[in-house]
């Protein structure tokens, strides 16, 4: 019979009982019986992955493919704290003041793709930063920036735009 006590320091569960019969093919023996009350061992928190430090760098440089539409590869170099993190890791993007975009990453990856996106003949200022999340909390990375520009154009109706 298991309690579940919670992670939080000094916290308990409150009163419990439990009954318990052992039974063979002879017969049933008696009913043994417990009450109590149940507490995090020591009343001291489960130990956890602290969160890593926030406010650091995770991209080293970065790829382009001279395709305002294409995608660009971020290399990353993240710190020790953010590699061993066991909670989730998380890739935020911005293009100028639109939706952030998320995907969930490998707290280590050494590189990832984001998708570029730039209206045609203009720049698009991309912004990319990273969270580490558990019940701890949230650390989040140093933000990483670039522009593209749209200089490439669709084809429309069979024409290609001037």
């Amino acid at each position: 019979f298991t309690f579940n006590c919670g992670q939080l320091p000094r916290s308990g569960c409150g009163a419990g009982s439990a009954s318990v019969t052992a039974a063979n093919a002879i017969g049933n023996g008696p009913a043994a019986n417990a009450n109590g009350t149940a507490s995090v061992a020591g009343s001291e928190p489960v130990p956890q992955t602290p969160l890593p430090a926030g406010g650091r760098q995770h991209v080293t440089s970065d790829n382009y493919d001279e395709d305002p539409v294409g995608t660009r590869v971020l290399d990353l170099s993240p710190a020790a704290d953010w590699a061993r993190f066991d909670g989730t890791c998380t890739l935020h993007h911005q293009v100028n003041s639109g939706t952030v975009r998320t995907q969930t990453i490998a707290c280590n990856a050494t590189s990832v793709s984001v998708a570029n996106s730039a209206p045609l003949r203009r720049t698009a200022n991309h912004r990319v930063w990273f969270t580490a999340t558990s019940n701890l909390g949230t650390a989040t990375s140093a933000t990483y920036s670039y522009a593209t520009f749209g200089d490439m154009c669709t084809v429309k109706n069979g024409q290609i735009c001037p």
